[in-house]
């Protein structure tokens, strides 16, 4: 299958800048996050609701994209995403969060986003890298 993602006519975005974007969630999941068990959480900071509402708008976006068949939103949202999680990662620690609570709340942002992203980039035809 051929990708349907490439490179921004700006030429500010690839599909490899947004599958290079896996693998950090992927290393938290592996430092501590797999198994991360279900629990509600509470969003502190800006970057973690900027995150979590990033992240609450997959759905949407993906039936839209299905429905205009637009490709091209699901790329800017993945995007989006990215650099939303950036935000967070750079801004709230994961492993050295001050309580468990925390930590496991980041950790559960981490593999969402993980999984979002790894969809997402799938939905297109993307493949991933395990590691960098």
């Amino acid at each position: 299958m051929t990708p349907i993602a490439g490179t921004h006519p700006s030429g500010d975005m690839t599909t490899q800048s947004l599958s290079i974007a896996i693998p950090p969630a992927m290393g938290d999941r592996d430092r501590g996050g797999a198994g991360v068990p279900p629990a509600t959480f509470a969003a502190c900071t800006l970057e973690e609701k900027t995150l979590a509402l990033a992240l609450l708008r997959y759905p949407s976006v993906l039936r839209g994209v299905a429905q205009h068949l637009e490709p091209h939103r699901l790329c800017g949202y993945l995007y989006e995403l990215a650099q939303a999680f950036s935000g967070f990662f750079t801004n709230c620690p994961v492993l050295q969060a001050p309580d468990e609570a925390t930590k496991l709340a980041r950790l559960r942002l981490c593999g969402l986003t993980e999984r979002v992203l790894a969809d997402g980039l799938t939905t297109l035809g993307v493949r991933l890298v395990e590691r960098m």
